[in-house]
């Protein structure tokens, strides 16, 4: 009874938010996920970490991505903002023309140990090939973010399976269906590190307004502006 769970949640997933999965590409490599963040006529911003976009021979962030759909559609995206201490960046496609549903955060109370998440991504298998549709790998949260007040940042703890080149991919809370967490790495063994959606919410005053933290709450749709 609990697989068919699971396996359900994992479907409901896949079904409703396998379109707004992009894999990221530069120079024809597959560097990781991202995922659609918002959507308005041409208009769409794509969240990933930031250590999936290669670097120049400068050592600077490459200022341009492939960005690709499970639906084979592909197109430029601009990187517009980077936290590399947060692990975060923000791309923005100005042809976007794929109709998706946009990701919404878990904004509505706390990440408590336990709690049922599905990981949704696009990896790479054995020999490098990048299977077309993005998979999911369902598991629990191990513990409560920890906040860093230095970094202003924290990061969630799962145990749920990540193949290789799933970092940027969102983690989803199961039967509420919102992102909780970006998928950013492992600590080892079976633990998975998550980037928070608090972190998030630093990243996005930071660009938008450095040095004011105590603000307005901000939203991506303020990106799109």
């Amino acid at each position: 009874m609990a697989n068919n769970t699971i396996s359900h949640w994992c479907g409901v997933v896949f079904d409703n938010f396998k379109d707004s999965m992009v894999r990221l590409d530069c120079a024809q490599q597959f560097r990781g996920n991202g995922f659609v963040v918002f959507g308005s006529g041409n208009t769409g911003l794509i969240l990933t970490c930031e250590h999936n976009l290669p670097k120049t021979e400068s050592n600077g962030t490459v200022a341009v991505v492939v960005v690709g759909f499970h639906t084979g559609v592909r197109f430029d995206a601009r990187v517009v903002y980077v936290d590399a201490g947060r692990d975060l960046a923000l791309l923005r496609a100005d042809t976007f023309s794929v109709p998706c549903t946009p990701l919404r955060f878990w904004e509505d109370g706390d990440v408590v140990s336990g709690i049922d998440v599905v990981l949704l991504a696009f990896f790479t298998m054995k020999y490098g090939q990048v299977l077309v549709e993005p998979g999911t790998f369902p598991g629990k949260i191990l513990s409560e973010p920890v906040w860093d007040e230095e970094t202003d940042s924290g990061e969630i703890r799962s145990d749920y399976t990540s193949e290789s080149g799933t970092s940027g991919a969102p983690v989803f809370l199961q039967r509420v269906n919102k992102v909780v967490g970006v998928n950013s790495g492992a600590l080892g063994g079976t633990v998975k590190t998550a980037i928070s959606v608090r972190t998030i919410h630093a990243a996005l005053r930071q660009w938008l307004q450095p040095g004011d933290q105590e603000g307005p709450p901000i939203s991506i749709e303020d990106f799109a502006a």
